[in-house]
């Protein structure tokens, strides 16, 4: 049986505030890394801020 599990690829050390994420797999499910709550949060305070 195939076995279910949650992996990330960093370009760095996992805990280190400079190290960005490059692919992330949850229950064996690639994720895209730019489409998260945070990110989502800074474009849209963002166009706020441009004026849009």
């Amino acid at each position: 049986m195939g076995k279910r599990a949650d992996i990330i690829v960093t370009d760095g050390d996992p805990l280190q505030a400079a190290t960005n994420v490059r692919y992330m797999f949850i229950n064996g499910q690639p994720l895209d890394v730019n489409d998260n709550k945070h990110t989502r949060l800074y474009r849209q305070y963002q166009q706020r801020l441009d004026g849009r």
